[in-house]
């Protein structure tokens, strides 16, 4: 638990020096870096919070790795099924129509 406040600190302090930026584009940028870099962290965590993975070995690593990508080709294939079964519905109204 620590160890997640700790990276969550940090995380605030590395956001605040990248808005102190001036250029937008440059705080866009560090925006979507920090927000990529969350979203690997809290999946990560989520994903291997009840496997028992030892990531000091090369084994481990692989496991690890094996089992990160398969869950996100995994997520990625399920998000493209249901925005294309969302794009083939019918979302017109269908209230006074005469037929």
């Amino acid at each position: 638990m620590v160890n997640f406040i700790l990276i969550g600190i940090i995380l605030l302090i590395v956001i605040f020096l990248a808005f102190k930026m001036n250029a937008f584009r440059t705080k866009l940028a560090y925006l979507f870096i920090i927000m990529g870099v969350f979203f690997l962290l809290l999946t990560g965590y989520i994903i291997f919070s009840g496997k028992q993975i030892n990531l000091t070995t090369v084994d481990g690593i692989s496991s690890a790795l094996k089992t990160y990508v398969s869950w996100l080709g995994t997520a990625g294939s399920n998000i493209v099924k249901v925005g294309g079964y969302a794009v083939k519905q019918d979302w017109k109204e269908k209230g006074n129509e005469t037929s």
